[in-house]
This record gives C-alpha cells, structure tokens and sequence, in this order.
C-alpha cells in the first residue's frame, strides 16, 4: 500500500510538471498599464436629468495569479474631463481624479495563448463634477462593486496584451438625489516576472 502511495504522488507530480506552459505564466506576478475610454453615466432625480460622458483615461495595474484559475489585481487610474454644454449654455464636466480597484481574477485558458479572465471586486473612485454656474464644482468621493471580462493574448513569455471591459460602479448612490455609474472598455499591455 505504501508503495503504491508512494508511486502514485510521483506519477501526480510528473504530470503536473508536464502539464505546465511557459507563456501561460501560470503563478506570476503581473504588472501593466491600459488606455481606456471611460463612460460615466450622471442622473438627477430631482429635477430628471440624465448626462452619458466619454473620457479618455489610464490606469497602471499589478497582480499575480495564485494557480492557472484564481489570482487578484489592484489598478489606480485617472481620466481626462468630458465636458457638455447644456440648454441654457452652461457647462457641466466630469473627470475621474483618482480610481482605485481590488478584483478578484478567474482565469480560464482557452489554449496556450488565450485566456478568459472573469474579475469582480470593488472600487474606489474619486469623481470631480464641474459646472459653469454658481453651484462650482464638487467632489465625489464613493465606493461600488466592480464586475466585468477581458480576453488576454500571451504575445511572448513575459508580455501579454487584453481588451477589457469593466463596470466600476453601477447606479451608485452620490448624494442629493443623484447616482453615477462607471466603465471602461480598454487596450492592456502587460509583462509578467
């Protein structure tokens, strides 16, 4: 009985070393940057009012993956402002000044190149709203569930480039009767070590 125990873990074990793919970078720590067209989504409720804004943003990004199916990212990022005039001339603007997630990754390969990733999380995001009017701007500082995909290409061993869409927040509560939500859909180049 020993014996065949003793047999069996070497056969788990070779197997498992035969099973490993170089590029997949299986278990490795990751670091990247992204470029990425933000949409945030403004509404009042009282008075009904609702703004759709495009922004152009970055955000760096570091992680690992802890086996070939589960591993954890952190990103911090920024955008530009998107700003629009308004019926009676005035102007409203937005921009993300700071952004900070913490996801979870599920990672699935779809072969020795590409890979699904599934991500879910939160994050914290600072929001600065910009009026033309005497209201000035104002400083929007929340947390929201974050959920969303991406689909990554192992371009060699230690590089690999995504496209990624992630929700930030969806219709999150931002005071006096108004919610935000944000995403992004995003280009990722990132190098693993």
């Amino acid at each position: 009985m020993l014996r065949l125990s003793i047999f069996m873990l070497a056969l788990l074990c070779s197997s498992q070393a035969v099973q490993a793919e170089p590029f997949n970078q299986r278990g490795a720590a990751f670091l990247g940057i992204s470029l990425a067209q933000f949409n945030l989504d403004y509404k009042e409720t009282k008075p009904v009012f609702s703004q759709k804004n495009s922004m152009a943003g970055m955000y760096l990004y570091t992680g690992a993956n802890f086996n070939e199916f589960a591993g954890f990212e952190t990103r911090f990022g920024f955008t530009n402002t998107a700003t629009t005039t308004l019926a009676n001339n005035q102007t409203l603007g937005f921009s993300v000044d700071a952004l900070q997630s913490y996801l979870f990754r599920a990672n699935w390969d779809i072969d020795s190149k590409w890979r699904v990733v599934g991500l879910v999380g939160y994050t914290d995001a600072q929001i600065s709203r910009k009026t033309s009017n005497a209201g000035g701007s104002q400083k929007i500082s929340k947390r929201g569930m974050s959920y969303g995909a991406s689909i990554s290409y192992a371009v060699s061993n230690s590089f690999h480039a995504d496209v990624e869409w992630l929700s930030y927040w969806t219709n999150v509560d931002t005071g006096a009767n108004t919610t935000m939500s944000l995403n992004n859909l995003g280009l990722r180049l990132g190098y693993h070590f």
